[in-house]
C-alpha cells in the first residue's frame, strides 16, 4: 500500500470553509473596532490643533484661530509675519492643514459654526459659553467640549 503525504482537496475546501464563516462572524466587531480607534484618532488630532492654536497665541502674542472649512481644519495667526505680506493674505498658517475625512473618514461639525479664537493671553473668546466639536462616523461619534475660557472640558 502507497502512503500518502499531506491533505485532499475535500479536506482542504472544508478548513478554508470553516475559516471563512468565522471570518464573517469576526467581521462587524473589528470593522466596529477600527471605526472607534479612528474617531479617537480624529479627536487626539483636534485637541492637538487647539493646542496650536493656544500656544501660538500665547508665544508670539498673536491672535489665533482653529477654522473649520467643512471636514478640514487649519491653525492660522494674525498679523502675518511670514513672507509673503500683502493686502489680500493678512493671517499665517500655522503647521498644515488637516483633512479630518480623508484621515480618519469622519465628518465635523461645530455647535455654533464659528471659527475657535485665541488671544494673545492665551484664552478663547468662545461665544454662547461653551463650544462642542462634533466629529461622526457611521453612527459613532466622539465630541470635544470647550469651556468659554477655550479649555478642553470633555
Amino acid at each position: 500500500m502507497v502512503r500518502r503525504a499531506g491533505f485532499s482537496l475535500l479536506e482542504l475546501m472544508i478548513a478554508v470553509a470553516i475559516v471563512g464563516i468565522l471570518s464573517l462572524g469576526a467581521y462587524p466587531r473589528v470593522r466596529d473596532s477600527m471605526i472607534k480607534s479612528d474617531l479617537r484618532g480624529a479627536r487626539t488630532r483636534v485637541v492637538n490643533l487647539l493646542s496650536t492654536a493656544r500656544v501660538t497665541a500665547a508665544q508670539s502674542s498673536r491672535t489665533a484661530w482653529l477654522r473649520f472649512n467643512g471636514n478640514t481644519a487649519v491653525v492660522t495667526a494674525s498679523p502675518r509675519r511670514n513672507a509673503p505680506i500683502n493686502a489680500a493674505n493678512t493671517e499665517d498658517t500655522i503647521g498644515t492643514v488637516v483633512d479630518l475625512n480623508s484621515a480618519f473618514g469622519v465628518t465635523v461639525s461645530l455647535s455654533n459654526g464659528n471659527p475657535i479664537k485665541y488671544e494673545p493671553r492665551g484664552v478663547a473668546s468662545v461665544s454662547g459659553g461653551t463650544t462642542t466639536i462634533s466629529l461622526a462616523r457611521s453612527g459613532y461619534t466622539q465630541t470635544v467640549v470647550l469651556d468659554m475660557l477655550g479649555r478642553v472640558t470633555k
